[in-house]
């Protein structure tokens, strides 16, 4: 699971800039001009392209290898739920303004939940602050009850601003689409992400 990490050199907790620093520092034994390989930079390359993208890292953090064939097909699947919602909701003729509705009231809805979510992130670390240095059993237990609570805000938080990226690209991407408007659905089904259309923001709130 953390074979690219050991490409580049880094940590799985690494921070992005980290990671450039890394790739750059390690491009230059790795290129074949240097005394490298065409295959070490190819590596190298491929490690930093995944673990750069903070869409595709959280994938490869939680799925491994097997994560290029399943963001495609989660792309993809994303892509056409909205195409399908925007036409049933907006028709055809004004599939591109639907579709673009569509998606920014997701992003809005998600950028207000994630605003909540690292809220709460703060609200907690505040009272983690006053648990205090002491060494007792009690003490430790709830220290420890407090770091796993925060830790899995804090992935939550990575997490949702991932698959917000994702969403903003998917906009983007389907506001380029071209087609005429009597044309019921793109001939080229296209798509991105975890399914848009029935993104659940609140999964990732606190409660």
């Amino acid at each position: 699971m953390n074979q690219l990490y050991e490409i580049l050199g880094v940590s799985p907790d690494a921070t992005q800039d980290e990671i450039k620093k890394a790739y750059y520092a390690k491009a230059k034994s790795c290129h074949p001009d240097r005394g490298g390989s065409d295959e070490a930079m190819h590596q190298l390359t491929r490690a930093f392209e995944i673990l750069s993208d903070p869409d595709k890292r959280v994938l490869y953090d939680e799925q491994g290898e097997d994560f290029a064939t399943n963001y495609e097909r989660m792309m993809n699947q994303t892509m056409n739920n909205v195409i399908e919602a925007a036409l049933a909701k907006f028709g055809a003729a004004h599939l591109k303004k639907g579709f673009d509705i569509l998606l920014g009231d997701t992003i809005k809805e998600g950028e207000k939940h994630l605003r909540k979510l690292m809220q709460d992130i703060e609200a907690f670390k505040n009272e983690q602050g006053r648990i205090g240095d002491a060494t007792d059993a009690a003490t430790r237990a709830v220290r420890a009850a407090f770091d796993r609570h925060l830790a899995g805000m804090e992935a939550a938080s990575t997490k949702m601003q991932a698959e917000l990226q994702m969403v903003n690209q998917i906009r983007k991407n389907g506001l380029e689409m071209q087609y005429r408007d009597d044309e019921e659905m793109p001939s080229r089904r296209v798509s991105f992400g975890p399914s848009t259309s029935s993104l659940n923001w609140t999964q990732f709130s606190e409660t």
